[in-house]
């Protein structure tokens, strides 16, 4: 056999393993990020009835506990937490929340939960999260094939935003039929699905990955300028995710001040109204991530670089909109832009950075991801008190677009060619 008959058939065998793989990660992974959705609406429910008063801070701070440590373990420990197996990472973070979650639900069924207690537990279950959630990925990044990365993570990512569409309804289903504590019981249970699916994957299909090494007799000057290349692309991509998720949060506040004090919608046509608009994004995002699976082409760092551009148009649009049907469009365009990001930016971190870069900077990733969004809400509902609804979208989709030209002109502009598998 020749060696690219017997390439080939590598090739084969490594498709052949990562399929059954990714089956088994994605069907671990859904219950989690259902449990993921599902836990937005059942600590705000218990946090709101610990109090007799003050439930807007008793919200505030059961949602804070739960965020807040985490981002700061990841910012911390990423060098440490790197060099840690990944399935490791996975395996505290299940068991951590599941633990932490199904404690909140039983003492909230017995009556014996408090405020104090509860943003304690939270607190330790947040703790893991960010850090799970990269290591999955780097899990992920392992078990498949390089040419499967774009189509993996799209999947993970309709996975992920499904549940989005989904669990807030289950949860609120479930609260009325009996109660919060069941729903927080069920979350905790749902994380040791991913548990169960990590640990089964003995070894990678590939790895290591990443930026391959120059050839013999590469220049050593040129060897480092690709390498200082990657590092700045990969660096790019972190603190555009943190500023674009951080300018993602004022359309979560302005979108239904807009809506009633603006477009005037009285107040239970305006919950519909507003339901209707996300329902809208989430449609489009699903539709999209499923349709461009396998647009390998599309990771590229410039593509998240015109996603970020695109989602700042939409808010300029919105910010524009003279009636509630265009608002609704607007997101249902929002969502086919907004949804391939995650799967892009995953993407070209998996496969143009090295094995231990890729784990150092996916933490970082993760870390952007969760703490730019809250703080985002909160520096919205600041400036909300001065501006309209309007404005503030406004000044959004114009941040949002000088951010992407930023990162534009910052990506090193021989990228393309730079770490290809």
């Amino acid at each position: 056999m020749d060696r690219a008959s017997a390439d080939r058939a590598s090739a084969d065998r490594a498709d052949r393993m990562a399929t059954p793989v990714l089956r088994r990660l994605l069907w671990g992974y859904g219950p989690a990020a259902l449990g993921n959705a599902m836990d937005e609406i059942a600590i705000v429910w218990t946090a709101q009835h610990l109090v007799s008063a003050n439930r807007a801070a008793a919200i505030a701070a059961a949602t804070a506990s739960f965020l807040a440590p985490g981002v700061a373990v990841n910012i911390a420990l990423a060098r440490r937490l790197a060099g840690v197996d990944p399935r490791t990472l996975v395996t505290v973070d299940g068991l951590t929340k599941a633990c932490c979650l199904v404690l909140c639900g039983a003492l909230q069924i017995a009556g014996a939960l408090t405020l104090p207690v509860f943003a304690v537990l939270l607190a330790a279950a947040g703790a893991s999260g960010p850090f799970g959630r990269a290591a999955f990925r780097t899990v992920l990044r392992d078990a498949v094939d390089p040419s499967r990365y774009f189509a993996a993570n799209s999947l993970v990512s309709a996975v992920a935003q499904t549940s989005f569409m989904f669990g807030p309804a289950l949860a609120g289903a479930v609260i009325v039929w009996q109660g919060p504590g069941v729903v927080l019981i069920l979350d905790g249970l749902a994380f040791l699905g991913v548990v169960r699916a990590v640990r089964a994957v003995s070894s990678p299909v590939v790895p290591t990955g990443g930026a391959r090494c120059p050839a013999d007799g590469a220049p050593q000057a040129a060897h480092g300028a690709r390498r200082r290349g990657v590092t700045r692309t990969g660096s790019t991509l972190v603190w555009m995710t943190g500023l674009f998720y951080l300018l993602y949060g004022p359309m979560v506040v302005s979108l239904p001040l807009k809506l009633t004090d603006e477009l005037n919608i009285p107040g239970s046509h305006a919950a519909g109204s507003l339901g209707l608009a996300w329902s809208a994004m989430g449609i489009g995002s699903v539709c999209t991530t499923l349709v461009l699976a396998k647009a390998t082409r599309l990771a590229h760092p410039h593509a998240a670089v015109a996603v970020v551009a695109g989602w700042g148009a939409i808010t300029l649009l919105v910010a524009a909109a003279p009636n509630v049907m265009v608002v609704v469009a607007a997101l249902f365009l929002g969502g086919i832009i907004f949804a391939p990001y995650s799967a892009i930016v995953l993407t070209v971190l998996q496969s143009r950075l090295s094995r231990p870069r890729f784990a150092v900077t996916n933490l970082r990733y993760a870390a952007a991801c969760d703490g730019s969004q809250p703080l985002g809400i909160l520096g919205a509902g600041a400036v909300g008190a001065f501006l309209s609804p309007s404005s503030v979208l406004a000044w959004t989709g114009g941040l949002l677009i000088l951010v992407a030209a930023v990162a534009g002109f910052l990506l090193p502009n021989e990228e393309a060619s730079i770490g290809q598998n």
